[in-house]
């Protein structure tokens, strides 16, 4: 990848952030003006520990990107902590939870799914 050709941010206020509704919203507002500030925005990736459900952030989040065509793949993250049964009932429930992405398996600490999602990344740039 040339230096400069990808910028990846985190942003704030999705997951089990311990805050406010009023900060919250206030995070809600960031995250939008930012993202449409964005042109050259050209994939969305959704961290979402694997043993959660998706809360009503992330499910509201995906119709404003999709309004926006700005595509969005999901990464399933700390697959590494569940056993096989538990982990396949986990990714079933994600995929079916209503949320119209692709969601990859991924493990930061044994590298699981890391190289499906750089090619992920890859083919969006």
């Amino acid at each position: 990848r040339p230096e400069g050709a990808l910028v990846l941010v985190d942003l704030p206020g999705y997951g089990y952030a311990k805050v406010g509704k009023a900060e919250r919203r206030g995070w809600q507002q960031l995250i939008e003006s930012y993202l449409e500030r964005r042109r050259n925005l050209r994939l969305a990736i959704l961290l979402q520990d694997v043993r959660r459900d998706p809360g009503p952030d992330e499910i509201d989040l995906l119709p404003w990107l999709a309004a926006r065509g700005v595509p969005v793949v999901g990464a399933a993250t700390k697959v590494d902590r569940l056993s096989a049964r538990e982990r396949a009932a986990r990714l079933s429930a994600l995929a079916s939870a209503g949320l119209p992405i692709e969601w990859i398996a991924t493990s930061g600490r044994t590298g699981e799914g890391v190289e499906a999602l750089w090619e992920r990344i890859d083919a969006a740039l």
